[in-house]
């Protein structure tokens, strides 16, 4: 009897289009159970294709596309970095060197399409004839002007100052003892030089003279020449 009561008890089945095991799975087109490897369905011949990402090469394709998408987006932060001034990798500002505007004696300098240079600075008492004020000396500085331009230049002695250490400017003076080497006014042409004398009268050993230069009577640029 109790044979017989086992016998009467259903199966149970598993529900329809459900996999008895892990290796079967339902087909996407008519439902039948196929393995999950099988190429294509036995019942109605549809193929077995795997999710599109579960193939390796949608992973190898996304690889690529990602790695472009990074390099647009480092490339644009480097151009943006460049025009910013700043340096490719660092947050640094490049900074450009404003142009040089103090120079030395025997510096070779140019301003205006003319070479200045400063050969030597002499300084004496005067004579019988010339007479510094009580506590100053005269200076006599000896330049060379040079045309570097394709034109005609003018030079005159009036374009060059001195400053001295308590900030006070002055023209040339008046100094006869050294007419023969004066610098006197004219022009050169494309290549041509002159050398000539600048007398200026400043305190005894004053220890900060700076020849200035002003060059081209309607431009603003000056350069300065350190004499000591």
């Amino acid at each position: 009897m109790e044979n017989n009561e086992m016998n009467n008890i259903p199966q149970q089945t598993p529900p329809a289009n459900q996999p008895a095991n892990a290796n079967m799975k339902p087909c996407k087109s008519c439902g039948a159970l196929i393995a999950k490897n099988a190429k294509a369905c036995p019942s109605c011949g549809a193929k077995n294709k795997k999710p599109i990402y579960k193939r390796v090469w949608f992973w190898l394709l996304m690889i690529v596309i990602l790695g472009i998408i990074l390099g647009a987006v480092s490339g644009g932060s480097s151009d943006s970095d460049s025009k910013n001034g700043k340096k490719t990798g660092e947050n640094t500002t490049v900074v450009t060197e404003a142009p040089k505007t103090v120079f030395k004696k025997g510096d070779v300098v140019e301003l205006d399409g003319a070479s200045i240079v400063v050969n030597k600075v002499t300084k004496v008492n005067g004579d019988d004839w010339n007479r510094p004020k009580n506590g100053h000396e005269y200076v006599i500085v000896e330049v060379t002007i040079k045309n570097e331009s394709t034109s005609s230049i003018s030079y005159n002695p009036y374009d060059f100052k001195m400053q001295n250490s308590q900030g006070v400017i002055t023209d040339q003076t008046f100094y006869t003892s050294d007419r023969d080497t004066d610098l006197d006014s004219g022009e050169l042409a494309p290549g041509g030089s002159i050398t000539g004398t600048i007398p200026f009268e400043e305190p005894i050993n004053d220890p900060q003279l700076t020849l200035i230069y002003e060059g081209n009577f309607w431009s603003n640029s000056q350069i300065r020449i350190e004499l000591q």
